[in-house]
């Protein structure tokens, strides 16, 4: 449990970091293992991958966790990583979105010297393919180091292609194809529809209370699975809306109002679409539909002619009981996608609820976060 919630701790810590993009860096390798140039090895990753992180946004997968699955794979030749292929599919198998592979061997110049000829792979997983192949060459002399970092800043400069710039990420673009959003809000149920009693403005026994009689506060919790597509993305969601019912109304030729009370609830299964995106302003259409119960209570005592029971011709001091039936709804939800994770959203929807007889309809608001996982 505890460990969990560290994980949500730093997952808003590190927000930007975490709409980066997640990349495998591949040691490089000595293609003729010259025992005299393996040192190499490490000189040249580490300068491709100090490089890159001062650039991009970029996430590393756990090193450890990465050659448990190369080796469950059996990618044992670690001679063979610098085949494209290869690296392709060790990318597919580690989930990551971009993989760069480099290998090296010497030759000797026509002035005698030895030079190490480089040759690296940018591969787009994804998409499988080759965004780039970088071939060049550094002489091993006292500027070998300064050589080397020359060339990272080619490698550099190619991987703009595919890796996102610090703090100039496009927030959808660097997401899984899926994920999953929680998403908690708050709002109030606007009663716009129908006034308290209006269908029995003489409050006659039995007079029928529909939800959107009973205006209140509302919170929602909904659960909701995205699939993003090129720019936008398609949505699937359920929810669970609870409302709490505590307003007062008033009554034909009474100085005094009445009170109601109540608390209700429903569940809603539904779709939707992000027809807008602008930087990381977002628009989305949601329809849906579900089930509605509403318990109420509603106090006459304060009136100075309250309503009469039927032939007794009895003061009736209240009246109590709930209704529910199926509900339809549509919505607009306006956000801001604060990171990969994190969103503000706020929006209207319209929820009409179908009893017998009648069609109750809820303007609601509603304002609150969603959190990507």
């Amino acid at each position: 449990m505890h460990r969990h919630a560290l994980y949500l701790i730093l997952l808003f810590a590190v927000g930007p970091l975490a709409a980066a993009k997640r990349i495998l860096i591949l040691d490089f390798r000595s293609i003729d293992h010259d025992p005299k140039f393996q040192y190499l090895e490490v000189s040249l990753t580490e300068s491709v991958r100090k490089f890159l992180h001062e650039k991009y946004e970029l996430v590393e997968p756990d090193p450890v966790e990465t050659q448990r699955q190369i080796s469950d794979a059996s990618f044992v030749f670690t001679e063979d990583l610098h085949n494209k292929n290869v690296a392709l599919q060790i990318g597919l198998i580690t989930g990551q979105d971009v993989v760069l592979s480099g290998g090296f061997r010497q030759k000797m110049s026509e002035h005698g010297s030895t030079v190490i000829m480089l040759e690296v792979f940018i591969i787009d997983v994804e998409n499988r393919s080759l965004v780039k192949r970088i071939i060049g060459e550094v002489k091993v002399d006292a500027s070998l180091f300064d050589s080397i970092d020359k060339f990272s800043g080619r490698i550099v400069q190619e991987a703009k292609a595919v890796l996102p710039n610090k703090g100039e990420y496009d927030f959808d673009q660097y997401t899984p194809v899926r994920m999953t959003q929680f998403t908690v809000l708050g709002g109030y149920n606007l009663n716009a529809s129908l006034s308290a009693l209006r269908p029995n403005a003489s409050l006659n026994t039995g007079a029928r209370i529909l939800p959107a009689d009973l205006g209140g506060l509302t919170a929602s919790v909904e659960v909701r699975r995205d699939r993003f597509l090129k720019v936008n993305r398609l949505i699937g969601y359920a929810r669970v809306d609870a409302q709490f019912v505590n307003t007062s109304f008033s009554v034909p030729n009474e100085s005094t109002q009445s009170l109601a009370r109540g608390y209700g609830g429903t569940l809603e299964l539904g779709g939707g679409y992000q027809f807008l995106r602008y930087r990381r302003f977002f628009a989305i259409a949601l329809l849906g539909g579900g089930y509605n119960y509403t318990a109420f209570r509603i106090d006459f005592s304060g009136l100075q002619n309250p309503p009469l029971v039927g032939a007794t011709r009895d003061n009736l001091s209240e009246i109590s009981g709930a209704v529910y039936g199926p509900v339809a709804s549509t919505g607009l939800r306006l956000g801001l996608q604060i990171n990969r994770n994190l969103s503000w959203e706020i929006g209207t929807s319209y929820q009409a609820t179908f009893l017998s007889g009648a069609v109750s309809g809820n303007l609601m608001t509603t304002m609150g976060l969603g959190i990507r996982l």
